[in-house]
């Protein structure tokens, strides 16, 4: 009677727990976690290792720009001072003497 017993709470406890197709899904399940959190790992490394060579470039734009400000596009010079205007009597352009030829024909 005892091995009948034991015999009965071994098949029950077999029966009774999850089907092989749960177990299957619940591992799926955990496996596609695991893919997820790989995946959302990777993206963040390269995404801070596109940031860091696009800081370096970046960087290395505005040295230069810095070092020869000639070079770049946008780039203009400083515009020089306008001369004053310096009023002149009109006596000056009617006068003969004001102007002479250097060579004569």
């Amino acid at each position: 009677m005892n091995k009948l017993l034991i015999i009965l709470v071994c098949l029950l406890m077999v029966s009774c727990g999850p089907s092989k197709d749960d177990l299957q899904q619940q591992a799926i399940a955990e496996i596609n976690i695991k893919i997820e959190t790989l995946k959302s790992k990777k993206q963040k490394e390269c995404e801070a290792q596109a940031f860091l060579e696009a800081e370096i470039y970046v960087d290395s734009i505005i040295e230069a720009m810095f070092l020869n400000p000639i070079n770049d596009s946008l780039y203009s010079p400083p515009v020089p001072p306008k001369p004053k205007y310096i009023q002149v009597d009109s006596s000056v352009f009617n006068s003969q003497s004001s102007v002479k030829p250097v060579v004569e024909n």
